[in-house]
């Protein structure tokens, strides 16, 4: 999100990135690191101590002893929040917000609403402009700025904008009443046979308030979404339009019969492609079969993926493990062929993102190089399928040891897909047993977030925060408070 960020802005943010990361920083690294002079540097650290007393953030400290500088943070610091307070004072970010609610903005009274001239705001949002068109979407600078692009698109693109950027502080949509979504979240857990984690509630609430905010606002998809390949014959839509539509219809005063089914199209699609198994069940089976018997875009991009794997890994996965990793695979494969701009506002940083090595990096990459030769478009989603594809791997390349004794939830923004990575290369470098789950239960001893999560009922001095990819630094005080605590 730091592509909403004025230049000086990031800075601050690369800063406290970096400071996280190490133990100490010479303010000659910093400014080298940064490319800017020395007194640029230095300059930049007064402001974010500066930002921390506005805000009254009495932790984490920089410290500065002549020309080195330190960053003590305490176990629960959150890079995330630090960086809801940049954005919440972005023109940029609140621009796009003003889009979203309004449809539409008005550059001068905007800037004069925000003390800008008309110039500099026009300067930051054509800047958008580069952002905008990785998701096929182009931002007009005229009197009235709009977005360009795809109906469904522009609601891809909130779907990330609102997940990367918001928080379980406050409720984005003002138009959406929260009981429907809590309604509709309890059909999702039917259809999925399960129930939600934390992450995973959140995530669908979000993308449901995306998409009833649009429809309230009378932006429409385009029909052309019903012939979808994943559409096709199935049990699961037609069982959603019987049971929503006659409802959909009345709550939306839509008449028209194709529209309100292109509406449950959508829906159906967003969530179809953010599912992810964790063991085996009956979805599987369908889905299986449904490949079998249907000539699909993601089905052999799917296979040639499992093809491309068994050449690059000498792996041997059981056939239970097989219909699961074939299952995840879909879904990553429909999202990527349906939408464009996956991860592209995580910004994702590769060589943080997972504990591997550069010989496992390469496979993966030819895998992908290869995938892209059959679909040109995956480049759209190059970091989401990246790493998609180490995460799955991740689980077949060694054998998870068991530990039951310590509990600890991990929540991340990556739900259950990244846990395998995290028991892998955080817990079990400790020398005790632990369990790690993405839900909170009885037992649970210990929760560790990367954001604030709505509904995270949980006691407050056991609840830790760090990073989407978590530093080495922040890691190091998990894995200390893990020993004082519980060792």
């Amino acid at each position: 999100m730091k592509k909403f960020l004025d230049v000086n802005v990031c800075r601050k943010v690369d800063i406290l990135t970096l400071l996280n990361n190490k133990e100490k920083v010479s303010l000659d690294e910093l400014a080298q690191y940064l490319q800017v002079a020395r007194g640029t540097a230095a300059q930049a650290i007064e402001t974010i101590q500066a930002d921390f007393s506005d805000w009254g953030i009495v932790a984490p400290v920089i410290v500065k002893e002549r020309n080195t500088i330190y960053f003590n943070a305490k176990e629960n610091f959150s890079l995330h929040r630090i960086l809801l307070n940049y954005l919440s004072q972005s023109v940029q970010y609140q621009a796009m917000i003003e889009l979203f609610n309004k449809g539409e903005i008005r550059l001068k009274d905007f800037a004069e609403e925000h003390f800008l001239s008309y110039n500099s705001l026009y300067k930051k949002m054509l800047a958008l402009n580069e952002t905008l068109q990785q998701f096929d979407l182009t931002f007009s600078t005229n009197s009235r700025g709009q977005l360009h692009g795809s109906e469904h698109q522009i609601r891809f693109f909130y779907t990330e904008f609102f997940w990367h950027s918001s928080s379980g502080v406050s409720w984005p949509f003002p138009r959406v009443n929260k009981k429907i979504i809590e309604r509709s979240i309890k059909y999702v857990e039917k259809i999925r046979g399960r129930r939600l984690g934390i992450v995973e509630k959140q995530k669908v609430a979000n993308d449901l308030g995306v998409i009833i905010t649009r429809i309230l606002q009378k932006n429409y998809v385009d029909p052309a979404i019903l012939d979808h390949e994943m559409l096709k014959d199935s049990r699961h839509f037609a069982g959603l339009c019987k049971k929503v539509e006659p409802l959909f219809k009345l709550f939306f005063q839509l008449k028209d019969d194709t529209q309100v089914r292109a509406e449950l199209a959508y829906a159906y699609i967003v969530l179809f492609s953010q599912e992810y198994h964790l063991s085996d069940n009956n979805n599987i089976g369908d889905m299986l079969f449904y490949c079998q018997t249907h000539e699909l875009r993601a089905g052999a991009l799917t296979n040639q993926w499992m093809t491309e794997f068994y050449q690059q890994f000498s792996v041997y996965p059981s056939a239970k493990d097989y219909g699961l990793l074939y299952a995840n695979l879909m879904h990553k494969h429909v999202k990527a062929l349906t939408f464009h701009g996956s991860g592209v506002l995580m910004e994702i940083d590769l060589g943080a993102a997972l504990f591997t090595n550069s010989n496992f990096d390469a496979k993966v990459q030819l895998m992908f190089d290869q995938l892209c030769k059959m679909e040109p478009s995956l480049q759209k989603n190059r970091d989401f399928l990246l790493t998609s594809y180490k995460f799955l791997i991740c689980q077949y390349i060694e054998v998870e040891k068991e530990a039951q004794k310590l509990s600890i939830c991990v929540l991340s923004v990556f739900g259950d897909e990244y846990m395998e990575v995290i028991k892998r290369n955080v817990f079990q470098r400790l020398d005790m047993d632990i369990q790690v789950t993405s839900t909170i239960e009885k037992d649970t001893d210990l929760v560790i977030a990367d954001r604030i999560y709505e509904n995270l009922s949980f006691n407050p001095e056991a609840t830790l925060y760090w990073e989407i990819f978590p530093s080495k630094k922040s890691i190091q005080r998990i894995q200390q408070f893990i020993y004082q605590q519980f060792s």
